[in-house]
């Protein structure tokens, strides 16, 4: 037992020794292969390199020959301190012949590493290796084994010799039997900022087969003098430090190895900035890596100081193009000065007024349609209504006066008839008719009455001719007091003989003739 205990603290202290190594070694190399790199965000400020300086481009529509050299003042000896890349690009079904003169000067070196001429079979720095050649002893004839073949020629600041001279040409495919997979290659240029993720790749590339492995590109290139930024907003790698299973990889200018700027596959991913005018990022996982969830987003910045009109300042190093100003983005490192509330407020949205602007337009155009078609329909009612009113009045006009008519003929027709007989009335103030001596088979016009003031007439027939007249003159209705029809100033007797001598000058006119004739 006292042996036991004795060594009881021995035991503690070799745990102790052993947390504290165990520290340490967590600590110093926790993140073994997983070098993120310097903590440096901003590389050098006031430098800038091109990645189009010194760039050639064939592919199928080029027209000006099939002939490239080291310099343009070939078998001159070629400048010093520069990167030239030739890019070939062939059609569908088709592979890239280049055929090397062999008369080929290159500084030679141990392993070619001060001027040489890198080879590969691809799109891309990082594609298979077909050689790295200086010295003295040309290539040949290389022929890629796709569409695509990649030279860059390197040279430092001394020793310049005459260079190389080579002819190309895109010939027919040899013939396939396993169709290439789909290249997961995506390029991104005129736009001076942009939003992407990993997860397109992963959709892209495993949309047949769920565990395939994953290599996949993004090239970004801006105009000239513009510097890219690319920063992680959000990072999550399925397999934390464990670079071989999924990596992303940063290369500047070209996609080689000797421009690669950052490598991330831990559990951080700091912001990197290159100092050409184009980025690389390359995302690279095992059939074994899955949901790795990381969202990116690049800005195209240059730096201090702002000078141009179209520049933004933004923090003590970098500025941005106006058009970044107010986008919804933060395309500042540290700080949202570009996203500024007060800034962002104070400049209001044209899109958006130009959208209620619109809207007020399109509602204001409907309230004025609707007020005109209800005025029209209005109108059109109302003019219905009167013309219809009018008609009825003027029919109820005609009826009444051919009503009128019509007791009036027959009234004094009645009275003519019996004022032969009854010329000495019990008025006996007015004559007989002059036309009771005429007979009855003579025409109607010579049976008129001459004296209307004979009114023979019964009681009855004398108060509805007095309640029309009345109506017809516009005489109040008599209660009380009632005119005798036998005055001469009575309403009766005055239209009794307007009536008569209408009728008489109606049926003797003051001229006759033997075309007018009158029938009543």
């Amino acid at each position: 037992m006292s042996s036991k205990y004795e060594s009881l603290p021995l035991r503690l202290a070799c745990l102790a020794v052993r947390v504290f190594l165990l520290v340490l070694v967590l600590t110093c190399c926790g993140q073994d292969g997983a070098d993120d790199g310097p903590r440096q965000v901003f590389p050098d400020p006031g430098l800038y390199d091109s990645a189009t300086a010194c760039e050639w481009i064939f592919d199928s529509n080029w027209y000006y020959g099939n002939y490239f050299s080291s310099d343009p003042n070939y078998p001159v000896v070629y400048t010093p301190y520069i990167q030239c890349l030739f890019f070939f690009e062939a059609g569908e079904n088709e592979v890239v012949e280049v055929m090397f003169s062999p008369f080929f000067s290159i500084e030679p070196s141990n392993g070619c590493k001060y001027d040489y001429l890198e080879i590969r079979d691809g799109r891309f720095g990082f594609s298979p290796l077909i050689g790295r050649v200086c010295g003295d002893q040309s290539p040949g004839n290389i022929t890629s084994s796709g569409r695509y073949l990649w030279i860059l020629f390197v040279t430092d600041e001394d020793l310049e010799y005459a260079g190389f001279e080579a002819f190309f040409r895109f010939i027919p495919a040899p013939r396939v039997i396993e169709p290439r997979p789909e290249e997961c290659f995506f390029h991104f240029y005129g736009s001076y900022d942009g939003e992407f993720s990993v997860k397109m790749a992963t959709d892209l590339v495993r949309r047949e087969d769920n565990h395939a492995p994953i290599d996949c590109t993004w090239q970004i290139d801006m105009p000239e003098v513009n510097k890219i930024m690319v920063r992680f907003d959000k990072f999550a790698m399925n397999n934390i430090n464990d670079c071989d299973r999924n990596r992303i990889m940063i290369y500047d200018k070209y996609s080689s190895y000797e421009w690669m700027i950052r490598e991330y596959c831990s559990t951080t991913a700091p912001a990197a900035m290159t100092l050409s005018n184009r980025m690389y990022i390359r995302f690279v996982a095992s059939n074994r890596s899955a949901y790795n969830e990381v969202e990116m987003m690049y800005t195209a910045y240059t730096d201090m100081p702002c000078i141009e009109e179209r520049i933004f300042p933004c923090g003590p190093h970098m500025c941005l193009n106006m058009s970044l100003v107010c986008n919804g983005r933060q395309n500042c490192l540290n700080y949202p000065f570009d996203e500024d509330k007060d800034r962002c407020q104070a400049e209001p949205d044209t899109s958006i007024l130009k959208d209620v602007n619109i809207a007020l337009v399109v509602f204001m155009s409907i309230i004025l349609t609707v007020t005109v078609i209800t005025v029209l329909v209005t109108c059109r009612h109302s003019c219905l209504r009167t013309r219809e009113k009018a008609k009825t009045m003027a029919t109820r006009r005609i009826r009444l006066d051919q009503q009128v008519q019509i007791l009036m003929d027959g009234e004094n027709v009645e009275m003519n008839s019996l004022g032969g007989k009854q010329h000495n009335s019990i008025n006996g103030k007015f004559p007989a008719s002059r036309t009771s001596s005429i007979g009855d088979g003579a025409p109607r016009s010579a049976r008129l009455s001459n004296a209307s003031h004979d009114f023979p007439m019964t009681t009855t027939q004398l108060k509805e001719y007095e309640r029309i007249m009345d109506s017809e003159l516009g005489y109040e209705l008599r209660q009380n007091k009632r005119t005798s029809l036998m005055e001469p100033d009575s309403p009766w007797v005055r239209a009794n003989q307007y009536n008569e001598s209408f009728r008489r000058s109606a049926a003797n006119p003051l001229h006759p003739s033997n075309d007018v004739q009158v029938h009543f």
